[in-house]
């Protein structure tokens, strides 16, 4: 925690993300590599730094709307997919409000839920449930003051999709209550032809970016769509952050949603490639681990049969030069052992191919380390049964 006097908690994992992960043979970066400036076509001296654009730059909320099935109306801009979310739960959410958040879960949504005083309860995404959500115990967990559901798909951090089936029972179940459901759907994009939530029914709120998925987190381009009633509502919220959008971010997004097709190709050919090496490393390495396999994109969530992730991330970086994340940031509070969080580790297979392979080369090295440490006749035989 800050100081006694403070009404917040560091989120442990953003800082260790951004202070602490960075190695050589980085498998943190959930992003794909960043898109240079010829892909995108954008001679930046065309570009105006500021302009009049209150809410946004009216271009890319059109380019949004259109790729989403929306109005304008439905739109609203945010600073990323993390502002997206904050300013969703800013505008629907009110001290002693209950929140019902999916667990294992990425801590900066239930860290905003606590500072804007919300009481969380807690939807198990359990391993032993290939981390699907199910809408009976979605149901069971609601009360008459649970005001919003927050869900990701792909779920961050097992790369799991939440399919449409059902996502119409916890719409059922919420609108029985009177709660929104937000998605953040993020990742979401690594799978073709999914529609997002938000088309689903008025209960819905998705959340997305450009950060993820295309490798253009730099831009910062965030997006909420929802009921025309609550996508005002966030506008109205942003007021309070942001006098006004970065005109020169918001008019390079619009130029990246003309050239959408080509990031997405883009992206699917490195996932595809990234993919194979994910799944050949998890066959190789079923002697340490075992993991429900993602539906796509670039996470995963291993468990260890033995040992713990924090172990694993430490040797790995101490050793190895390679990062990964200790699966403890994503039990709640973080750090903590809820669940089995503690026994995984959360890969990322979003950078570059040969980073990736050599990484998940390094990381099976460190298991074949840890096991050997603790029954070295067991290692052996592993080691005599892999090519």
């Amino acid at each position: 925690m800050f100081g006694p006097a403070m009404p917040y908690r560091k989120v442990e994992y953003m800082h260790w993300a951004k202070m602490h992960s960075q190695a050589r043979w980085n498998l943190v970066t959930s992003g794909v590599a960043p898109v240079r400036w010829s892909e995108l076509g954008v001679d930046p001296a065309q570009l105006e730094i500021s302009g009049d654009s209150p809410y946004g730059y009216e271009p890319l909320i059109e380019h949004i709307a259109v790729r989403y099935g929306a109005r304008l109306e439905n739109v609203a801009l945010a600073g990323g997919g993390s502002e997206a979310n904050f300013l969703v739960m800013a505008a629907l959410l009110a001290r002693g409000d209950r929140v019902l958040i999916e667990r294992p879960c990425y801590e900066p949504l239930y860290r905003a839920a606590e500072l804007l005083g919300a009481e969380i309860d807690w939807l198990e995404r359990r391993f032993e449930d290939a981390y699907r959500v199910d809408p009976e115990r979605v149901a069971a967990a609601l009360t008459p003051r649970t005001r919003l559901i927050i869900l990701t798909s792909l779920h961050n951090p097992s790369g799991v999709f939440l399919d449409e089936e059902t996502l119409v029972e916890v719409g059922e179940a919420a609108a029985a209550v009177g709660a929104y459901v937000m998605v953040d759907e993020v990742y979401q994009e690594f799978l073709a032809g999914v529609r997002p939530a938000f088309q689903g029914c008025d209960r819905f709120i998705s959340t997305n970016s450009l950060t993820k998925v295309y490798g253009l987190s730099g831009l910062r381009c965030g997006w909420v769509l929802a009921p025309r009633q609550v996508a005002r509502q966030v506008r109205l919220v942003s007021d309070y952050v942001n006098p006004e959008g970065v005109l020169l971010g918001e008019m390079t997004s619009a130029a990246a949603f003309e050239r959408i097709e080509l990031l997405d190709e883009r992206s699917r050919a490195l996932m595809r490639a990234n993919r194979r090496l994910l799944d050949q490393f998890l066959a190789l390495a079923r002697d340490y681990v075992e993991c429900v396999p993602p539906d796509a994109g670039s996470l995963c969530f291993p468990r260890l049969r033995q040992g713990s992730g924090e172990k694993l991330a430490e040797l790995l970086r101490e050793k190895y030069d390679t990062s990964v994340v200790d699966g403890r940031f994503f039990a709640a509070p973080a750090g903590s052992a809820a669940g089995d969080c503690a026994r995984h580790v959360r890969i990322s297979i979003s950078n570059e191919t040969e980073v990736v392979r050599e990484g998940l080369s390094r990381v099976r090295q460190a298991l074949a380390d840890l096991a050997s440490a603790s029954n070295p006749h067991a290692l052996s035989q592993a080691a005599g049964r892999m090519p």
